[in-house]
């Protein structure tokens, strides 16, 4: 065949592979903006009515991560077809990572203090799925000073460290090294509820270098008007949104019933448990936000500690806290090992008091 007319064939397929070119580029152009305005929109819901309106409820405890998943189709395509989409999609991956996901990196240290250091840890035991050698184990390797237990069975038995003080109130447990006195309790005052009665537990540490008061929390869970919207078969049942509706009340009640209930101990003040809410919990935010956060100030990852069943893969949310009134600093904070609960506990070390 002659080379001008092999030369015209290979014009004819450029020109007409082109076009094509151009509605790819453009497709992949949209759909990162797109992409990055769904982003965006997810935020401001979560940030604005995450634990108020249920929908966004469900998006509050909802695997986030696959929110991420589009990057890895549109990143390749965007790097070959259209670099000028890489802009919002670098924007989204920032989005998803940090605010969505919850990806922390250290603030400034906070300069430790003249006061007791102390290495505390809070565990939401799961009733009876973590064996009583495995949390004996882990305190003794952290070389702990005080532990928090949620879920904690009555018949449950473990060998604490020898000269340890422990106080029970209900399924709540606080254990250390230093004398403790009990304080008060808090009750649960909204009914119907299956959750044990017992949702607080305050005590007196006393420390070489003065007492500390010391609270352990276990929240109700969302879990039940969750599970009554959520549907294997539709999705979402609209025609039962009031169970979640009813569930948020009730949180959002027990919540500021706990914070004020707190907001009258003396300080220093130290809090730690299962919140069952993450952060951007609007019911978080208008009770607890007022504390520092262990773990949003010095914790470095995603800090999740309590996961959740995704098909054959599980996924994880940040729900347990340790909280504090600023005459405690934290210098650390890290998750610890599985140790059969659905919970990991929760591990930091501060400076508490002053000498």
């Amino acid at each position: 065949m002659p080379e001008d007319v092999i030369d015209g064939a290979n014009r004819q397929n450029g020109q007409a592979s082109d076009p094509w070119r151009q509605r790819l580029s453009r497709a992949v152009l949209l759909l990162s903006w797109g992409y990055l305005g769904v982003v965006v929109a997810v935020l401001v819901v979560l940030r604005l009515v995450g634990d108020l309106w249920w929908p966004a409820t469900l998006l509050l405890f909802a695997p986030r991560g696959l929110l991420g998943l589009p990057l890895f189709l549109l990143v390749p395509a965007a790097s070959v077809l259209r670099r000028r989409a890489l802009w919002p999609l670098g924007t989204v991956a920032l989005l998803w990572l940090f605010p969505l996901m919850g990806f922390q990196v250290p603030l400034s240290s906070q300069s430790a203090s003249t006061g007791t250091p102390l290495r505390v840890v809070t565990l939401n035991m799961g009733q009876d799925r973590v064996a009583p050698h495995s949390l004996a184990e882990l305190v003794r390797n952290l070389d702990a000073d005080l532990v928090m237990l949620q879920e904690c069975p009555s018949d449950f038995q473990t060998q604490w460290p020898a000269g340890w003080h422990m106080q029970r109130a209900g399924q709540l447990v606080i254990a250390a090294r230093y004398p403790l006195e009990v304080i008060e309790e808090s009750r649960r005052l909204v009914p119907p509820s299956r959750w044990p009665p017992v949702n607080g537990l305050l005590v007196r540490a006393v420390l070489p270098s003065g007492p500390v008061h010391v609270a352990c929390v276990h929240q109700t869970s969302p879990r039940e008007g969750l599970a009554e919207v959520l549907d294997r078969q539709t999705g979402v049942s609209l025609g039962r949104a009031g169970k979640v509706v009813e569930n948020l009340e009730t949180r959002s009640t027990e919540s500021t019933a706990l914070g004020n209930w707190l907001a009258g101990a003396a300080h220093p003040l130290l809090i730690g448990g299962d919140f069952n809410m993450p952060i951007d919990s609007r019911i978080y935010r208008d009770v607890w936000a007022g504390y520092e956060n262990a773990f949003s100030r010095v914790g470095f990852g995603l800090g999740h500690t309590k996961f959740e069943p995704l098909g054959p893969l599980k996924y994880g949310i940040r729900i347990d806290h340790w909280l504090s009134t600023a005459d405690c600093q934290f210098q650390r904070c890290w998750v610890g090992p599985d140790l059969g609960s659905d919970h990991r506990p929760l591990i930091a070390d501060l400076t508490c008091g002053a000498e």
